[in-house]
This record gives C-alpha cells, sequence and structure tokens, in this order.
C-alpha cells in the first residue's frame, strides 16, 4: 500500500530552532511537503509562529501542524485561540 503526502506546516521559537530543521528534513525525506511557518512572523513576537501553522492548517494550506517551543503554554494558548483550531 502507498503511504500518502501529507502537507505539513512547522513554526518554531529560537530554542526550536534546530530540531525544526531535523524535523523537517526527515518529513520531506519521508515523502512530505513541509512549509516553514516560523520565516512569515517578525522574530519580536514569539507566539506568532503558533498562530501562523494554525492559520495553515485552518485554510486547509496544511493538513497538520507542528509547533516546537521552549514556551509550550504561550504557543498552544496562540494556536487554539484560531477559532477553528
Amino acid at each position: 500500500m502507498e503511504e500518502s503526502k501529507v502537507r505539513i506546516a512547522i513554526g518554531s521559537d529560537q530554542a526550536g530552532q534546530t530540531a525544526k530543521e531535523q524535523i523537517a528534513a526527515k518529513l520531506v525525506e519521508a515523502g512530505h511537503e513541509v512549509m516553514d511557518a516560523t520565516s512569515a512572523v517578525q522574530p519580536h513576537s514569539s507566539a506568532d509562529y503558533a498562530e501562523q501553522v494554525a492559520m495553515l492548517v485552518l485554510r486547509h494550506n496544511a493538513e497538520r501542524g507542528i509547533i516546537l517551543t521552549s514556551r509550550v503554554v504561550g504557543a498552544s494558548v496562540a494556536a487554539n485561540r484560531v477559532p477553528g483550531i
């Protein structure tokens, strides 16, 4: 059975940058499409990347989202603040 390709949005704060790059590389290697939501936000706001990941999933640009952060509660609150997530 052939595995289906999944579109995945991924974002991180500075602390999760290395892990994000490693995970994204493995996902691409496995045949998935990966969108880096971190590059679309300004570096001054730590929760924006979480909201951006949530928006990509909400708009069906991605089927799944991964958020890597040192501030788990803040990122989860930011993502879950998006209606429909």
